[in-house]
């Protein structure tokens, strides 16, 4: 019987352990490749944004990653831009956050520039139809993944071709020479750009002619 209490407090540490680790493994899929603390901050600042444009200001809305959040976006097809970049963001950061963000603002078009991420740190993209469907009630462009040195060409072929299928808009990829790997220099940005652009533009004329 002396025993009993050692028993216990050895169950209840390992109880204890056993939530800790649940918890720990159900906050990192809810920030999937991003630090928790930069997520919020970074969700936070987005928010900003959408709540200081002025409503009767048409816009565009890009969900990306680190090449949204430090590219200097231009306005578009007479849209003005707003960023919603997450660095490190893949499919699944912004799973269960994309849909909030886009009702919030009401963007007249969603471009969706994601999928590096998932390439570097999975192979694969990730749930990015799943992403689509989140987002079926937009107009949605997508960007296809820019051949670069870190990832393999299968790959990105790849990712490209499941992009493709899950959007009908889809941007011309452009081969990067990149800063590192993975970054777009100027160059590649402007290029980058017009490709996007021109896929936007050409799409929201032909939303305008079927009339919406």
């Amino acid at each position: 019987m002396r025993h009993l209490p050692v028993i216990a407090t050895a169950i209840a540490f390992a109880l204890a352990g056993a939530l800790t680790e649940r918890l720990r493994n159900n906050w990192a899929m809810t920030c999937a490749n991003v630090s928790c603390d930069y997520l919020q901050v970074r969700l936070g600042i987005i928010n900003q944004m959408i709540a200081s444009r002025p409503r009767s200001s048409p816009t565009y809305l890009v969900i990306g990653d680190s090449l949204t959040e430090i590219a200097r976006w231009r306005t578009m097809c007479g849209l003005a831009p707003v960023p919603a970049g997450i660095s490190s963001a893949r499919s699944d950061t912004w799973l269960p956050y994309a849909k909030t963000v886009a009702d919030a603002l009401k963007p007249e078009l969603v471009i969706l520039a994601l999928g590096t991420n998932d390439l570097l740190t999975q192979g694969r993209l990730g749930p990015y139809e799943q992403l689509v469907s989140s987002l079926s009630g937009y107009h949605l462009v997508a960007v296809s993944q820019h051949e670069m040195p870190s990832a393999s060409k299968q790959a990105v072929l790849e990712a490209n071709s499941r992009i493709a299928k899950a959007v009908e808009r889809t941007t011309e990829a452009i081969a990067a020479v990149t800063t590192d790997g993975i970054h777009l220099t100027m160059e590649d940005y402007a290029r980058w750009f017009d490709a996007i652009e021109k896929m936007a533009c050409d799409s929201q004329e032909a939303l305008m002619g079927k009339g919406r």
